[in-house]
């Protein structure tokens, strides 16, 4: 007959406490976060490229693209013109925002259990934000379109789940 081992060096218990670190170190992390990391991602790619700086040149064809865009999409807003819009816009405000925005981190205290960590977004330069400003409000006509189709869209969707 074999031997039965004791009940404390069996890996049972083991294998219990293991789980219990595992699920202590699975955190969700929230949107904030996750948000401020790609933000820093993004800017470590424009770090690396030498031609950081926005010209005005570029701001200027991306601003026309917007305009034709916008006209073509109030004559005829079907998906192709939506999709093409939505593309300029997107074009812009990326341009826009990585010219304008600088993240800044800081730790506070010197204590390590109260220590807490901040993250400081600064606005660098005030004409880009206010010409995004402008450009929204110039196109928001064009905007209260999309928003209306992508609603109707999800409308539908819904309606066919």
């Amino acid at each position: 007959m074999d031997r039965i081992e004791s009940v404390g060096d069996s890996g049972l218990f083991k294998r219990s406490e293991k789980k219990k670190k595992e699920t202590k170190t699975l955190k969700v992390r929230g949107n904030f976060p996750s948000l401020i990391e790609s933000v820093k991602e993004k800017r470590d790619i424009n770090d690396r490229n030498p031609d950081k700086k926005y010209s005005r040149k570029d701001l200027e064809e991306l601003l026309d693209t917007i305009y034709k865009q916008g006209e073509k999409l109030k004559e005829h807003p079907d998906m192709n013109n939506i999709m093409e819009y939505k593309s300029a816009v997107r074009a812009f405000l990326n341009k826009v925002v990585n010219g304008m925005v600088a993240l800044e981190e800081k730790i506070s205290g010197v204590n390590i259990l109260r220590r807490k960590k901040f993250t400081l977004v600064k606005v660098i330069d005030k004409k880009l934000e206010s010409l995004a400003a402008e450009v929204l409000k110039n196109q928001r006509d064009q905007i209260g379109i999309l928003s209306a189709i992508e609603e109707i869209n999800g409308l539908l969707v819904n309606l066919i789940t």
